[in-house]
Parts: structure tokens; sequence; C-alpha cells
């Protein structure tokens, strides 16, 4: 039988809850770090130096932290289960000693050689944009160690279903970044961004450590030839391989919009943040749940559970994401405007960075699921498909790049992206199938995905009977009345349709309004 059971859904519902209102919270502050960075630079040379400055790190540094954080979880879970804490322990403290020293050699590595790199990914900058950039990245390649250091404590407190430490990263990294902003932009200008970025990763590191006090005993051993070591590094390898390959899309966007008009780079950017915040709001909760879950789920064998689990989020995902996009496609000038559209963000940026954001939205839950099937493959223990599919998917979105942004300008990075995401998420979802018959109900999914994009088309209908009888109300309010009114819609439209999963989110949050009020 199963171990995953009614009780334990309801469990992760409740967890997701909570963790979901954790992540909004560090998402709403992200955006109004979002917002000042946009106001106080908007589309500017020390936008564009900024952002790309940011890509060296996550291009340099990015592939390692997540395929180390990523396997680490199923490794610490199997040695809790079978060898007890305090295996556990030592393996965890092996594993965060070997890595903080590989993240200091490399961030050594980006400091000195920051020049190449910045040319290597800007070849488009020169002057004060490549001067500025040069600096930048230095700052930010500083904070390697801590952020190994905050990222893998973080993941302690996930492997033990301990979800609230981990969510305070991003309140903590955005609340630092908007005080160093609106005390020290006016000083140091652009640099006090990257300056508050690297001691907010200071501030995590101490504050994950304080969270794991009572579950990690921490211990200095340093043993790189240790065979668990060995083995997670074998699991790793082609992860990072593939995740180097998913950088390989930063970079190509990188070097293709430094070419493009100034200010090009940032719009990109705030596009692509923008739409990874909303994403990440739904998303990050329930791969952050399900992902500890999964992994025990693989170290007792229990594969029905996996696949069980696995639908359940795609399920979720799906009633939540398809909305979203329709709002994202059908208003991306506004969510941009209200988002963005304030002090030098001008005109301009606006129009680039609302095509962009367009674009981007296209492949969102596309990009959701590509996520949450990665990891099924992680707990199955297998990486290489993984990294043959997104090797195939990053030569497709380079020649895609080449063509669209000949008639899309930037905008034509955006929808490579999405179709490389769509056509990754189908691949991905098709050998899952193939390998361990996933989907065996496949009539039913295609039946619950059929109500859904019924449920979307009636609430886009609505929209735009809404917008044809409110044509004089200011366009911001239309707006907001027009995406309330549809959402709505949508949601009872799956209720009369008896999706069970709008029920129990219902139901939960009935609950939980409940206690609020009694207490």
């Amino acid at each position: 039988m199963s171990a995953i059971n009614a009780s334990k859904s309801n469990s992760l519902l409740r967890s997701g809850v909570i963790v979901g209102f954790l992540i909004v919270s560090g998402k709403l502050l992200s955006f109004v770090r979002d917002i000042l960075i946009s106001s106080k630079y908007g589309a500017t040379v020390f936008s564009d130096a900024y952002f790309a400055a940011n890509n060296v790190p996550s291009i340099l540094y990015t592939a390692i932290i997540t395929s180390a954080i990523l396997f680490f979880i199923p490794f610490y879970n199997e040695k809790l289960v079978n060898f007890g804490e305090e295996a556990a322990n030592k393996f965890s403290s092996n594993v965060l000693n070997v890595y903080t020293v590989i993240s200091i050699v490399i961030s050594v590595i980006g400091i000195i050689f920051a020049g190449p790199l910045v040319s290597l990914v800007a070849p488009g900058f020169s002057g004060v944009r490549y001067y500025h950039t040069v600096r930048l990245t230095r700052i930010l390649c500083s904070s390697f160690p801590f952020s190994f250091v905050a990222l893998l404590l973080a993941a302690i407190s996930n492997a033990r279903q301990r979800y609230i430490p981990p969510q305070l990263i991003p309140i903590i990294s955005s609340s630092t970044v908007i005080i160093g902003i609106v005390f020290f932009s006016n000083a140091i200008g652009i640099y006090a961004v990257a300056l508050a970025s690297v001691f907010a990763v200071f501030i995590q590191a101490f504050l994950q450590r304080f969270f794991v006090k009572d579950i990690f005993n921490y211990q200095w051993i340093f043993n790189p030839k240790d065979q668990d070591l060995k083995a997670m590094a074998i699991l790793i390898l082609p992860v990072f391989i593939g995740t180097s390959v998913d950088q390989l899309n930063l970079f190509v966007d990188s070097v293709l919009s430094s070419n493009l008009s100034l200010g090009s780079i940032s719009a990109l950017n705030y596009g692509q943040k923008l739409q990874a915040t909303i994403n990440g709001t739904f998303s990050t909760a329930m791969v952050t749940i399900l992902y500890p879950v999964l992994s025990l789920a693989a170290a007792k064998r229990d594969f029905v559970g996996i696949e069980n689990v696995t639908m359940k989020g795609i399920r979720v995902l799906s009633i939540i994401l398809i909305p979203i996009t329709v709002i994202m496609i059908l208003d991306s000038y506004y969510v941009v405007k209200i988002v963005y559209f304030r002090g030098k963000f001008g005109e301009e940026a606006l129009a680039q960075t609302s095509l962009v954001f367009m674009l981007y939205s296209i492949g969102l839950i596309f990009m959701a699921y590509e996520e949450m099937y990665r990891r099924v493959y992680y707990v199955h223990s297998d990486a290489k498909t993984p990294v043959k599919i997104g090797i195939f998917v990053v030569l497709m979105h380079l020649g895609l790049s080449f063509i669209f942004i000949r008639y899309l300008k930037v905008g034509g990075l955006a929808l490579a992206t999405s179709i490389s995401s769509i056509v990754s998420s189908f691949i991905l979802r098709y050998q899952l199938r193939k390998r361990w018959n996933f989907q065996s109900h496949s009539s039913k999914q295609y039946k619950f995905f059929g109500l859904l994009i019924f449920a979307a088309l009636v609430m886009a209908a609505c929209r735009f009977g809404l917008i044809a009888i409110l044509p004089n109300l200011n366009a911001i309010v239309r707006f907001f009345v027009t995406s309330f009114v549809s959402i709505a819609v949508y949601f009872s439209v799956l209720l009369i349709l008896d999706i069970k999963e709008v029920k129990e989110v219902g139901s939960r949050l009935k609950n939980i309004m409940s206690n609020y009020l009694r207490f």
C-alpha cells in the first residue's frame, strides 16, 4: 500500500498554505525591491551594468549550488532513515566544509577574472557600462561561500520538514536590498544594490545556522575522498552539466541582448524577474514541500507514492497558474505599468518590458512543469535523461533566439525561452510515462486539463465582456476589476465542474480563517 495517504495529502496541503504565505510575503518584498530598482535606475547604463554583472555569478556558480543542494536532501534523508541522526550530521558537515572551500575558490576566480568574464557574457559592453559591470561583478562574487552555507543549512531544515526558516531567505534578502536602496542609493548609486545583496547573504548564513542548531550538530570533518561524497558527486555531475546547460540559455540571452539598444538587457531582466516572481510564488512553494516527501518515498521505494504526489502537485499548479497566465498574456502592459512605471522607468522601457513579459508568460506554466518533472528524475537517481533533454533544448533555444531576435528584438529572446520550456516539459513528461508508467490513467488527466481549459476560456470571455461594457473606466481600475471578476468566474466554473483540488484548498483556507477568527 502507498505510504502517501489522505492524511499525508492534507498535511502537505496545510504545509503548502503556510509556506505559500511566507513565499508570497517574500515575493511581495521582491516586488518592492524591483520597483525601487526600476524607479531609481530605470533601463539605463547603470541598470544594464548591474543585471549583466548579476549574470556572471549565475553562470559561474549557480550550477554548482543547484546541483549540490539538489542531491544533498535525498542523501541526507537516506542517512537519517537508515543510519540515524549522527551519521546524517557527519555527512552534512563534510558536505558543508568541502563545498565551502570550493565556493571560496570560485569566488576568488570570479574576482580576479571579472574583466574577461564580463567580456564573455556582455561582449557588446564598452566604456562606462563595461567599467561598472566589472566592479559590480567583483562585489557579487564575494558572496559565494556564505551563499552556499545559507542554502545548505536551509536544505537541512527542508529535509526535516521545517519549511519556515528556508522561506525567510528571500524575505531577508529583499528587505536588506530595500534598506540599502532607500538609504544609500543617492550616495553610491547602483552599488547600493550590490553591496546590500552581499550583506544579506552574510545575515542569511548566520540566521540559518541558528535555525538548525537543535537538529544539526556541526563537526569539523573535511574528507573529499569520503565514499558518500563521491557517490553524491557522481550523481551531481550530470545535474551540474544539465544546470550548466540551462545557464547557457542565460548566457545566450546576455550576449545577444548586450548588442541591442541601450536598456535592452534591463528590459529582459525586468520582464524575467516579474515572470519568475509570479511563477516562483506558487511553483517554489509546491516544489519546496514535495521534494523532501518525494525523496523520502524514494528511500522507502514507494514508487506509487512518488507518482501520486507528483501528479497532485501538477494538478494544483495547473489550477493556479492557468488563470494567472491568461491575465499576464492579455494584460501584460498594465501589469508592467503597475509594477515598474515610475521614476526613471519611462515609456520606452515600459514598451520593451511589457513585450518581454508577455512573451515570457506564454511559457509560465510549462516552466513550473519542467521543475516538477526534473525532481522526479532526480529522486529516481536519473540525472542523465534531463541532461540529454536539456542539451537538445538549449540548442533549440539558441536557434530560435537568432531567428526571433531579428523580428522582435529583445522580445525574441523571451519567446525563444518560452517555446523551449514548452518543448522541454512535453519531452520530460513523455519520458516519465515511458520509463515509470506515469499517468497510467491518462484519460482522467486529459479530462482534467480539458476542464481547466474550458474554465480559462470562460474566464477570457468574461474579461472581454467586461471591457466591452466598461469602456470609459480608468484603464488601471478596469484591469483590477476585470482580473478579479474573471478569476472569480474561473474558480466558480471549476467548483461547478467538481474539481476536487479546488474544494480541498477552499476547505483548508476556510479552516485556517475559522481558527484565526476564533483566536
